[in-house]
């Protein structure tokens, strides 16, 4: 859509010009953003940006010239016109049938308001978008899929084949320690479930899944060598209830070392970052030499590029921004020449 209705369109600029909308001038509604003006150093992006907001209200208004499920009803064709979907597809079926969900809906909205009312489109919008988010869609059942059960469901699984992951002690069996409010002896007392029944429940369980399938049946146990953070794991306990002449091949087995990992391939960049001309920077002070040491690369980003964090969720000027505004007040004030020459009266 906004390919056709915004003079060289680009998502780079659009995007960029976003952030720069809401990091400088927060502007509170659609059309507040539309009559903004811009100057000084790298405006280009919130100009785009500003274009493209307009163009889209432009839009808005043409949906509340009619009812509104056809006035979003010629909106979407726009905006799908070179996307194809095909009915039966599996790629599409999400989406047609969000769109059949967004529609049914749209009808619905619109019987009960009757046919003399228009609300404003961007408050509809709204409102459908809040009642579709409680929706769902759910993609056709791939006939290769494996179910991912929990550990307390696999009792009910009736899969001749089983894959445990993650058979460590401290999730099998599963223990709570260091509780200060239900130490194990009051939770015993109290005839609450302890650290023993846990280890009873579970030893139960992986023994029911062995023998129910130990004629015609397979259980493939996997565990951690250890955490991401390189701290090491232990099996199971669970994992060492054999008979005792069959223990030391068991113990050889979890503790042998494992071999050489393939080396994985070179990093590399995900998405090029595009740079346009830039300037050089010229002079820096103590700080971003400090910055630099620390880390070429976020210096570029940061001193060169000008990137900065945003804030998604502020809602008013900070005491930076606020002082930005008041700088450039008082700079625009100063070089104005009528105002050079009032008197205080």
């Amino acid at each position: 859509w906004a390919h056709t209705e915004v003079e060289k369109f680009s998502p780079t600029l659009l995007l960029t010009g976003l952030d720069g909308l809401r990091q400088e001038h927060l502007p509170a509604s659609l059309s507040d953003a539309v009559q903004l003006y811009f100057e000084g150093d790298f405006i280009d992006p919130r100009i785009h940006a500003r274009n493209t907001l307009e163009a889209l209200e432009k839009a808005l208004d043409n949906i509340e010239q009619t009812p509104l499920s056809t006035g979003l009803a010629e909106f979407l064709k726009a905006t799908f016109a070179e996307r194809t979907f095909t009915e039966g597809s599996k790629n599409d079926a999400a989406d047609l049938e969000t769109a059949r969900q967004f529609m049914a809906q749209l009808n619905e909205w619109e019987t009960a308001l009757g046919e003399e009312a228009r609300p404003h489109a961007t408050e509809a919008l709204t409102i459908l978008l809040e009642e579709i988010a409680h929706e769902a869609v759910f993609p056709e059942r791939p006939t290769n899929a494996l179910d991912i059960q929990g550990w307390l469901e696999l009792g009910w699984e009736d899969a001749p084949h089983l894959i445990i992951t993650g058979a460590n002690e401290g999730n099998m069996p599963e223990s709570v320690h260091g509780d200060r409010f239900l130490p194990e002896t009051l939770c015993e007392r109290l005839g609450l479930r302890t650290n023993d029944d846990r280890f009873a429940r579970d030893a139960w369980l992986l023994e029911l899944l062995l023998q129910t399938r130990a004629n015609g049946g397979r259980v493939d146990i996997l565990l951690g060598r250890q955490r991401a953070n390189g701290d090491p794991l232990k099996p199971s306990r669970l994992l060492f209830r054999c008979q005792e002449k069959e223990l030391p091949a068991r113990v050889q087995h979890l503790f042998a070392e494992l071999p050489l990992d393939e080396q994985p391939p070179a990093w590399s960049v995900a998405w090029p970052l595009q740079i346009g001309n830039v300037a050089p920077v010229e002079k820096i002070g103590v700080t971003s030499i400090a910055n630099y040491l620390a880390c070429p690369y976020r210096f570029y980003l940061r001193h060169v590029l000008r990137m900065e964090t945003l804030d998604l969720e502020q809602r008013e000027l900070d005491a930076r921004g606020f002082g930005s505004l008041v700088h450039d007040v008082l700079d625009a004030f100063g070089k104005d020449k009528k105002a050079s020459k009032m008197k205080d009266p």
